[in-house]
């Protein structure tokens, strides 16, 4: 103690520190100046000359004689340090200037002290993000401390605006907001949960993942508890409120000219928005063309039939698809059937902006002029070329005049006529109901709650009373008028109730909002999205079926709304569910379509859309199957050609050009000459994916990189696709040659092929006759039956793989529910092919003995034969004598 007296004492003369000394006292503030002063005084007992304070070889005395063996001694030792702590109460006769004098001088000498500085907590390292943060880095980190300082002279209000702008969560407390602003300015806005679809997943600035609890929908809560690695953000942007009104179409004309001041800030707002459906093809993007004063559109009209059911669906494309072209989707068959150009006035083209502005804005909730005035994109949109990858398609309806001025001026329509309509309150327009029950207001109230047990909202009556917040004896006497005014009723419903119908209504309807678009087909599995099946809509039962006249689950809060009030919605029904069942999986496939013509365009030939997809995109229907099918033929076609234009190469020779020719690096080449990466299809794409196209813009982002296998699978699959339409090797060459491969084309006895048919005659090879002998001694002769047995490989792997595949197909048609799979099919390639097979059947025809395990050379020569038949009499030999065993083979495999 004594020695830190002196350290003091010692460093009090020091001038020149002085100057740090304010410095450090300011940091530390009061905080340390009060454990300073602690320490201090607790060390130097008093300013006084006292002998007692000052005997600091006492306190020496005392520690070293603590372990003294002598018993007398010690508590005499103890005795000693004991005044010690009587000497406080002197501190309370220093003059109070004199304290003051003694605190400034003590407070100084910290400044050089190292042992009173080490309570101060030290300042966080500039260079280093906290681990709170550790998911950002150090510009992402102080970018983050920027926004917070920026935004925390903003009210909560205008965060929260801007938040919603953004489509984030508004929820917490100020800290809470700032905390969320911040972070979406740095790292944008956090996106939908990919898992639930309708959560907006929570970020861990720490982990640098995310956790999706779930979301509300109508009256229940929908869990999710999924935590998410990663999630793709959009840019952040923070822009002014933006005022876009609907206007008629006589004041159109002027208020273009004042358009052009808020089009960059809709583009700015428009950028928030976006849905991960890759890039988007010219024939559905590009603007729509004016031509002397007319606006030039493609009507594609999509025939839709169900059951005895058969409607009309048409949609405007700024681009010509082809026509004639089907797929199934949620138990429908639809129908592109034609493709026609129209010209419509600057009038009729406004009229089909505003009906998708209103329609749209009933299938997705908007729920109000205002939320389309200020949310929508504008009619400009549509004309403005330097605007890419936008969904310009837009809805064609029947009377689109009528419902528009239904919707602006809310004219009157027809009143309530049954359970199997959609219906509007006359107050507001731009919410659509449905309606399922109906009570009258002079039946007792008891009658409200049993309606709910009987549609299984509650289970007891004692429960829907504890729910309304009522007992029956308060209510038992009460009608229904009574019981819906009554103020004790908590619930939103009843409340909403109470301020917009005061009177007494004799009918008084049960509604429930008409279904969002997003919520059909709720009951999908994730993994069978892009297949378009649904389990509802798949259902034998019409009742069953995905539809907006019945809420998803019964609801405890059912809007109340008196009969005399509803007004029917100017659109049948059954065209409403349609849309909602068919809108987002037909998006999808105009995509799809509209790839598949881009890469006709360049091999001039009609091609199938499933080579275009990868398993990412559609799990079920993609190019592995076709591939399969497209590496025989392409190896069968380059086999026929180097056998016949190479006679002088051996077995060895001629595999290796060949293995040269059909390699991957090679193929994925003339994949890419030919420009058909841009067409496949390589994310997902599936009807949950798209969002309201009036609203969102489609952001532009490419599919996933294709990697060279897939490049050349892919060549191999297009090419393959040919062949299985048109059975026809001398339509794969033609397409194959457009295709960039290097092949030559001759019309000879390799490539008259013909497919097994149901009406095959089979022919042992023992009553086959050769033209040319010489053949069969030399396809039986192991020193000379190399080249035969080069290409009768690769023939019967046509004719085997060829067959298996049209077998397949044609299940697939029977059964829509059987699912084509590549790993099963190359196993079966593999078992008809391989030398098992082939040498049990070399034993049967008896070119060789029978023995229990099978050389390589009963294979050769099953082959060899192959070829010597093939090369002697065509393809349709072949087929007498091979087909029929590969055709028996694999009907009892199949069927």
């Amino acid at each position: 103690m004594a020695k830190a007296q002196t350290k003091q004492k010692k460093a009090a003369p020091k001038k020149p520190a002085a100057k740090p000394v304010k410095k450090v006292q300011k940091v530390i503030q009061k905080k340390v100046a009060k454990k300073v002063t602690r320490k201090v005084v607790a060390k130097k007992q008093a300013p006084t000359k006292k002998a007692p304070v000052k005997k600091a070889p006492v306190a020496k005395k005392v520690k070293k004689s603590a372990g003294h063996p002598d018993p007398d001694t010690a508590p005499q030792r103890v005795k000693k340090v004991v005044p010690k702590k009587k000497a406080a109460p002197a501190k309370k006769q220093i003059p109070k200037q004199a304290k003051a004098a003694k605190e400034t001088k003590e407070t100084k000498d910290t400044a050089t002290s190292d042992k009173v500085l080490k309570p101060v907590k030290p300042k966080a390292d500039p260079n280093k993000v906290p681990a709170k943060y550790a998911s950002y880095t150090l510009a992402q980190y102080n970018s983050y401390l920027d926004a917070v300082k920026q935004w925390s002279s903003k009210t909560n209000q205008e965060i929260k605006d801007n938040l919603r702008k953004n489509f984030q969560s508004m929820t917490g407390n100020k800290d809470e907001l700032l905390n969320k602003i911040a972070d979406g300015i740095v790292l944008g806005q956090i996106p939908r949960c990919p898992n639930c679809f309708g959560g907006r997943p929570k970020y861990n600035q720490a982990s640098g993942t995310y956790f999706c609890v779930g979301y509300r929908d109508d009256e229940d809560f929908k869990w999710c508890n999924k935590t998410i690695s990663t999630l793709e953000r959009a840019p952040c942007f923070i822009f002014p409120h933006i005022c876009f009104i609907l206007i008629p179409f006589k004041k159109f004309n002027s208020f273009l000219k004042n358009y052009q001041i808020i089009k960059k800030m809709k583009q700015i707002q428009s950028q928030l928005n976006h849905q991960l459906i890759g890039r988007i093809p010219n024939q559905m993007s590009s603007s729509y063309r004016k031509i002397n004063g007319y606006i030039m559109a493609f009507q594609n009209k999509f025939s839709l039939s169900k059951d005895q059911e058969h409607y009309d669906i048409k949609i405007l494309s700024p681009g010509f698809m082809k026509s004639n072209k089907q797929t199934n989707m949620f138990n429908w068959k639809v129908n592109l059937a034609s493709c026609e150009l129209l010209k419509f006035t600057q009038e009729e083209f406004y009229h089909i902006y505003l009906y998708n502005c209103f329609l749209l804005g009933d299938f997705y909730k908007a729920n109000s002029l205002q939320y389309i005035q200020s949310k929508y994109r504008s009619l400009d949109s549509y004309f403005d070329q330097d605007s890419e990858n936008r969904n310009n398609l837009l809805l064609l309806g029947e009377n689109m005049e009528n419902f528009n001025n239904f919707k602006l001026q809310n004219t009157e329509q027809e009143g309530f006529a049954g359970y199997q309509k959609i219906y509007v309150n006359k107050k507001n327009a731009y919410v659509t109901f449905s309606v399922y029950d109906i009570i009258q207001s002079t039946d007792n109230a008891l009658r409200f709650f049993q309606k709910l047990i009987d549609q299984n909202a509650f289970s007891t009556m004692e429960e829907a009373l504890s729910y309304y917040g009522v007992t029956f004896e308060e209510i038992n006497q009460f009608n229904i008028h009574q019981l819906f005014t009554y103020s004790k009723l908590s619930p939103g419903n009843m409340q909403f109730y109470r301020q917009n119908y005061q009177e007494d209504y004799q009918d008084i309807a049960f509604c429930a909002y008409a279904l969002h678009i997003n919520q059909f087909h709720r009951n999908v599995p994730g993994n069978v999205f892009s297949q378009n099946e649904c389990q509802q809509c798949n259902s034998n039962n019409p009742s069953q079926y995905c539809t907006s006249l019945k809420p998803v689950s019964p609801l405890k809060q059912p809007q109340l709304i008196p009969v005399c009030f509803l007004q029917q919605y100017p659109l049948n029904y059954k065209i409403y569910d349609l849309v909602c069942i068919l809108y987002h999986s037909i998006i999808c496939q105009f995509k799809i379509w509209s790839f598949q013509d881009s890469v006709e365009r360049i091999l001039n030939y009609e091609i199938t859309d499933e080579a275009l997809l990868t398993s990412q995109s559609n799990s079920g229907r993609n190019y592995e199957n076709l591939e399969l099918l497209g590496d025989s033929v392409l190896k069968y076609v380059v086999t026929a050609d180097i056998f016949d234009h190479y006679e002088q190469l051996d077995e060895g020779e001629m595999t290796s050009l060949r293995s040269r020719l059909i390699m991957n690096t090679f193929l994925a080449d003339l994949f890419e000459q030919c420009g058909l990466e841009h067409y496949v299809i390589n994310q997902d794409l599936h009807f949950k994916q798209i969002r309201n196209p009036l609203v969102n813009e489609i952001k532009s982002s490419e599919s996933s990189t294709l990697q060279f296998s897939q490049k050349a699978d892919i060549y191999e699959a297009i090419i393959g696709g040919v062949f299985e339409k048109s059975q026809s090797l001398y339509e794969y060459l033609t397409v194959l040659r457009r295709a960039k491969f290097p092949i030559s084309f001759s019309q000879n006895i390799f490539y008259d092929f013909q497919s097994i048919d149901e009406n095959l005659q089979a022919l042992n090879y023992q009553d086959y006759k050769f033209k040319n002998p010489q053949l069969l001694q030399i396809a039986l002769n192991p020193k000379q039956y190399d080249r035969l047995e080069f290409l009768g490989d690769a023939a019967l792997e046509l004719l085997a793989v060829a067959y298996l595949f049209k077998v397949a197909r044609r299940k697939q048609q029977e059964n829509p529910k059987f699912i084509l799979n590549p790993g099963i099919l190359s196993n079966w390639k593999q078992e008809l092919l391989g030398n098992k097979f082939m040498g049990e059947q070399t034993i049967k025809m008896g070119l060789m003995p029978k023995i229990e395990e099978f050389p390589k050379l009963y294979g050769d020569v099953f082959e060899s034969l192959a070829a010597a038949i093939l090369i002697d009499g065509g393809w349709e030999n072949l087929n007498k004598v091979f087909g029929s065993i590969y055709k028996q083979e694999i009907d009892n495999k199949f069927l």
